[in-house]
């Protein structure tokens, strides 16, 4: 009786701790780290660790889970089971490790970049694409130029090609408009040559230097943007494709 009494008790134990894992609450045995992710998302990721599904993390929200100590594959997972990012991360015991400040745009998981030594020449600016706006194609290439409003006149900058919705583009340099009039412009072509983005009716993007839309027209010297193509907005009077900052570095 005894031992059925122990084996009951035993079993109830280990339901209570499967329970606090799964509700992603933070456990006290010494042998688990904790997993936090959070990141910008339109859409809920599936999260799998070591190629096991674990839960989901939904937009606007972090997750967190304990994970044995040691090394193991993290890997987030689209609508389909698609794995859209896969790393190895390392837990410590009783400690937090971080997946973060991540951006999935539908079709990928994009990050800033890694290096923090790279720099435009001083003055200049650095800036490099991605499409977030789902209606467009999965593909464009991009011709920049300077557009000023006052005249009409339109100076090309520089072209961008191979412009996905899964990864960032190269960067473009730029530099300070000598017009206060004057606003970056994109103009873009699928890949059959069709112009998709085009100033001639006001549907092109622009480029914006903040997160702030409205001082985004701004040149900032210095700054090293990834900016994303968005949609136009819903709104029955703008008709250009809005920018999205979504990293932003000002080198040193």
């Amino acid at each position: 009786m005894k031992k059925n009494i122990f084996l009951i008790s035993f079993t109830c134990l280990l339901i209570s701790l499967w329970a606090c894992k799964k509700e992603g609450q933070i456990i006290t045995d010494p042998s688990f780290g904790i997993l936090n992710i959070s990141g910008t998302l339109s859409n809920p990721l599936f999260v799998q660790i070591d190629g096991k599904l674990i839960d989901t993390i939904k937009p606007g929200e972090n997750f967190t889970t304990p994970v044995a100590e040691g090394d193991h594959s993290i890997a987030l997972l689209d609508s389909t089971k698609k794995t859209v990012t896969d790393t190895v991360l390392a837990f410590e015991k009783k400690k937090i490790t971080n997946l973060s400040n991540f951006f999935y745009t539908g079709t990928g998981v994009l990050f800033p970049d890694i290096d923090t030594t790279k720099a435009p020449p001083p003055g200049k600016a650095w800036v490099r694409f991605v499409i977030t706006d789902k209606t467009l194609p999965d593909e464009l290439n991009l011709e920049i130029s300077f557009y000023d409003f006052n005249t009409g006149i339109r100076t090309p900058i520089g072209k961008v090609n191979g412009v996905k919705k899964n990864q960032f583009s190269t960067y473009i340099e730029l530099s300070n408009s000598s017009s206060p009039d004057e606003l970056y412009i994109i103009d873009g072509t699928d890949l059959n040559g069709h112009k998709v983005l085009s100033i001639d009716d006001f549907s092109s993007g622009y480029i914006s230097f903040d997160f702030d839309l409205n001082i985004g027209t701004v040149f900032v010297p210095n700054s090293i943007i990834s900016m994303g193509i968005g949609a136009i907005p819903d709104d029955g009077v703008s008709t250009f494709h809005n920018p999205e900052v979504i990293f932003k570095r000002i080198a040193k």
